[in-house]
């Protein structure tokens, strides 16, 4: 949903390319890593790269849409988000205590 709202706007076209390689790339390594053929070395790499990815969403398309968007937009966007995520089975949540790993006894 936001990459299609940010494509409309000429100035987040090139970032929207860009972060969708990202996305095809961290794909891959996210692959790699759950079939455990990741090196220490190319784990801390894929941790790099990811976390930049999160930087570049939150800096510059996150703030380009908040530039270029009216605030009914973003509203709506927002709305349609939360729509499209009320039901995902796969969401980032963060541990709780019936979540969090607990050690071996």
């Amino acid at each position: 949903m936001l990459f299609p709202a940010a494509r409309r706007f000429p100035e987040l076209l090139l970032l929207v390319e860009e972060l969708i390689a990202d996305h095809a790339a961290l794909r891959e390594c996210f692959s790699q890593a759950e079939a455990h053929k990741m090196s220490a070395e190319s784990l801390t790499a894929f941790a790099q790269r990811l976390s930049a990815h999160i930087r570049k969403e939150e800096r510059q398309l996150f703030e380009g849409m908040q530039r270029v968007m009216s605030s009914q937009e973003l509203a709506a966007l927002g709305s349609a988000l939360d729509e499209a995520l009320k039901n995902a089975s796969q969401a980032c949540a963060l541990p709780n205590q019936a979540t969090r790993l607990q050690a071996k006894p």
